[in-house]
């Protein structure tokens, strides 16, 4: 509540004061502080962090992204890396969306070599939550806006165009469409 609002030396003591410690309250800090401009505060908090995941490397290469600094964006990409940890679809978005402003075109193709050796598996859980999603709709269900709305950005950060068109053109989501 309090990293979200700007309100980080009250997120900070709340923080401080947590007996236990998980990777979201870690990851919330850290981007929270990314997001203040508290680069140096968020590096630090990562360093002290006991286990990293890819959504805490995605908050720095973020973060660094949305301020412009690319070439840190693609270091604490390439340490990630080294670290043996994966990167997700998002980690992906922000790498690419650095190599494309840096101009760094050997990298982005590394990039894309990487993406299609990979084969997210999170493309494949999205997929199948897709067809869920239909199968729902076909056996009486109705969606609401918050499950319909949900199906859509999972189609855009999977970069599932012609599914997320299907899903928006189908008439039975129209009322749907309207109040989303």
């Amino acid at each position: 509540m309090y990293a979200k609002s700007g309100r980080l030396d009250f997120a900070r003591l709340v923080f401080g004061g947590m007996d236990m410690k998980n990777s979201m309250s870690w990851n919330t800090m850290i981007d929270a502080y990314m997001k203040n401009g508290n680069v140096r505060d968020a590096i630090e908090l990562f360093d002290e962090m006991p286990e990293r995941d890819a959504v805490s490397w995605t908050a720095l290469i973020g973060g660094f992204v949305k301020k412009r600094q690319f070439e840190q964006a693609l270091e604490w990409f390439r340490e990630m890396q080294m670290s043996g940890v994966e990167a997700d679809y998002v980690t992906i978005i922000a790498v690419i969306a650095a190599c494309a402003d840096l101009g760094t075109l050997g990298l982005g193709l590394w990039i894309n070599r990487f993406v299609m050796k990979q084969d997210f598996k999170q493309n494949i859980r999205i997929k199948e939550a897709l067809v869920f999603f239909n199968l729902m709709q076909k056996e009486g269900f109705k969606p609401d806006g918050v499950s319909f709305t949900g199906a859509l950005t999972a189609c855009s950060h999977a970069g599932l165009v012609d599914e997320g068109l299907h899903l928006f053109d189908n008439p039975e989501n129209r009322a749907l469409r309207l109040h989303s």
